[in-house]
């Protein structure tokens, strides 16, 4: 019922509908489709994101405000490196898979080039 739906403690249901629908319709399926999924659209999830904070906090992460590039630049750095975990001795893990992300990131900006022509 509509009346349901409009109660405050619903809102977090809400949200978190308005989050997996955006991220099953972008098919974010994995940290890695969401990182090539941000480097391709910066502002995925900005709107879904931004309705989690409280009203003073919004305009912060509105176009024009300083918090969504960094949040953009720390969410890329931790999927890169696996969430911050360790190495395991591998040294060069981070670049081998910064490569092919790069790589993975090219096709794709290839492919979207090609369907808007």
């Amino acid at each position: 019922a509509p009346a349901v739906a409009a109660r405050p403690e619903m809102q977090g249901i809400v949200r978190v509908g308005e989050l997996v629908h955006a991220l099953q319709q972008g098919g974010a399926k994995s940290k890695r489709d969401l990182a090539d999924k941000w480097t391709l659209d910066p502002d995925f999830l900005r709107r879904e994101i931004t309705a989690w904070l409280a009203e003073p906090f919004r305009r912060i992460v509105l176009p024009g405000g300083n918090l969504w590039p960094r949040m953009l630049k720390e969410a890329a750095a931790v999927m890169v490196e696996g969430g911050g975990g360790g190495g395991g001795g591998r040294e060069n893990a981070g670049e081998e898979r910064r490569g092919k992300k790069e790589k993975v990131i090219e096709k794709k900006k290839g492919a979207m080039k090609r369907r808007r022509e």
